[in-house]
């Protein structure tokens, strides 16, 4: 564990990181299951604004403020996900 450890940290950040922005940008299974409940994500929540009388401002702000979280997820872990990458990356 002492070896292993270090050397998967990186690649285990990515994942991490990965896994927080999959879960984030979920729509459909979201949509599937809570539809209609007051707890639905944001993804769905877009969805549904678009469709009300929201004028196109309006839904470019949630959007923004939709694309915010992940945005600086990645500019906190750049460098853990740069050496994540790069470590997937090496043969051998």
């Amino acid at each position: 564990l002492k070896i292993i450890l270090p050397l998967s940290k990186s690649i285990v950040m990515v994942i991490v990181i990965f896994s927080i922005n999959a879960a984030w940008s979920d729509f459909l299974m979201p949509y599937l299951v809570l539809n209609g409940s007051g707890k639905e994500t944001v993804m769905v929540r877009l969805f549904s604004f678009q469709g009300s009388n929201a004028t196109a401002v309006e839904v470019l702000r949630a959007v923004v403020y939709s694309i915010i979280p992940p945005v600086l997820l990645f500019l906190i872990f750049q460098k853990q996900i740069t050496e994540g990458a790069a470590a997937g990356a090496l043969k051998g």
